[in-house]
Parts: C-alpha cells; structure tokens; sequence
C-alpha cells in the first residue's frame, strides 16, 4: 500500500505521529525553492494577465467597448484585423471597432492561451465574422498576440492570417 504524505508531513522534523522527517526527502526543499522562485511568478503572472484577456474577449462579445479601450495604453498600437495594417492610440481604437460594427458582427471564441519566447500572451481564437442580417461571412481559427505591460496592452497583433476582408472575400468565391 503506499501513503500519500501531505507538504506539512513533510516538512516535519519528528516521526512520533507517523509524519515523515524531511532527511527522508532530499529533493524536497529543492524543488520547493524552485517552484516557489522560478514556476510560481510565472504561472501567477501567466494567470492574472489570461484573466484579463479573457475578461477582455467577454466584453468584446457583449460589444462593450468602453471596458477593453480602459484596458489599453492610451498609445496602443492595434492590428487592424480588417484591412491591415495598424491603429495608433485608444481613440483610433475605438474609432476602428465602432466603424467595424457597423458592417460585420464578429464573435470570438478564446481555445487555447499561451505565452511565447518574448513574454507576448499568444490567444488561439474561434472568430466567426457575420454580417447584420447574422448571414456567415467567415469562419476561421487565428492566433491573437498581445504585449502587457503594468496590466494594459501596449500592442496588439495578428498571427499569420489574412484579413477579415481577405478571408470574407475567400468565403463569398467558395460560395458562387
């Protein structure tokens, strides 16, 4: 039968009770140095800024467009997922979306979240672009990459993928 041993067990210094002395398990305090120093302030960090970006996707949904535009540097730069290119700064931003919502109903649907080699929060996403009559205008998996800095985006950027114009413009030829 093997015992499942508690964190406190372990780190007990008497076996009168049946806890474990901490001589029995050398690598404890090594790897306990380590998660705490080196796994921990990453995954926490990791956590937080993930809770914000899915925060962000929710409010995006529900066209609460105020909630992400405070969540931004007031000198954001912004991908321009319609036609290319960038916006600068949090009214361009604004000015953007509110001319997009005019055209195209977009839902977006967060699958995985990951963070790269450069520190960016890298979000894998559903993205179902409609038209007013609610008509399927693109249905298409993209990565959406984010630099937080001091919990605001200061850059956001598309992964490798055409523009909704682009992929609209594909999804209409394969329908003729």
């Amino acid at each position: 039968m093997t015992a499942l041993i508690h964190p406190f067990q372990i780190a007990s210094s008497t076996s009168k009770d049946g806890l474990h002395r901490s001589s029995e398990f050398p690598n404890y305090q090594i790897n306990w140095h380590y998660w705490l120093h080196q796994k921990l302030p990453g995954v926490l960090t990791m956590s937080s800024n993930q809770q914000l970006l899915q925060n962000l996707y929710d409010a995006f949904n529900n066209r609460e467009l105020e909630t992400i535009v405070a969540a931004m540097h007031p000198d954001v730069k912004w991908a321009n997922g319609v036609d290319g290119g960038f916006v600068y700064g949090r009214d361009a931003v604004r000015e953007y979306w509110t001319n997009q919502y005019k055209v195209i109903q977009v839902q977006l649907e967060t699958l995985k979240f990951e963070t790269d080699e450069n520190d960016r929060n890298v979000v894998t996403v559903h993205q179902i672009v409609r038209d007013l009559q609610g008509n399927l205008l693109a249905d298409m998996t993209v990565k959406q990459i984010f630099t937080i800095e001091n919990s605001t985006i200061v850059l956001y950027e598309i992964g490798e993928t055409a523009t909704i114009q682009a992929m609209i413009q594909q999804t209409k030829a394969a329908n003729e």
